[in-house]
Parts: structure tokens; C-alpha cells; sequence
């Protein structure tokens, strides 16, 4: 992985980790809905987010409301992965937004 890339992964599990369980957001009802949908469980999204070990790749876009996304992948195994898109400080400081799962 080139230099750059790693510290920006390495930015984003800094910034990540300096959350705490609380503020995290979810866009419910869509997020709830793709988690039944994947068999998912909530508190392995929030782990993955508050310890951000896991993760392996990430890039920004831009959202319709001219929001930055972070597009987030965590290693869930050897042969899977998690995709988290995250919208950081929407409010202020205070919070950052899960979208989908």
C-alpha cells in the first residue's frame, strides 16, 4: 500500500477512536434495514467504528447534500468485508453519521 494511502487509514482510525458510543448516529430506518437484510448485529458496526483495527481501505466522495462521505472497509475475515459509509461532524463535533451497513 502506498505511503499516503497508509497514513490516511491511519488518520481515520485516530479520528475514529476519539469517539465515543454515543455519538455515533445511524441513519435509521435504511441502516437498521441492511443490517437484518446481512445478518448483521449493531454492536459489531460499533466495535468496528470505536476500534477501527480492522480497517483496510477507505475513500471519500462527495453526497448529495454536498456532505464528504468517508467510505470505509473493515476486514471482517479473510474473505469478507464490512462497508460503513461515515459522514464526520455533521454537527459540529459533537457526532458522525453511519448511513447504510
Amino acid at each position: 500500500m502506498p505511503e499516503k494511502e497508509e497514513e490516511e487509514l491511519e488518520h481515520i482510525k485516530k479520528r475514529l477512536m476519539s469517539y465515543k458510543r454515543e455519538e455515533i448516529v445511524f441513519n435509521e430506518p435504511h441502516f437498521t434495514l441492511r443490517l437484518v437484510l446481512r445478518d448483521g448485529r449493531r454492536e459489531d458496526v460499533i466495535n468496528a467504528l470505536l476500534k477501527p483495527d480492522s480497517l483496510v481501505y477507505s475513500f471519500e466522495e462527495v453526497g448529495r447534500m454536498g456532505d464528504t462521505i468517508h467510505c470505509l472497509y473493515f476486514a471482517v475475515s479473510n474473505t469478507r468485508t464490512m462497508y460503513l459509509p461515515v459522514i464526520f461532524d455533521r454537527q459540529g463535533r459533537g457526532a458522525f453519521k453511519i448511513l447504510k451497513f
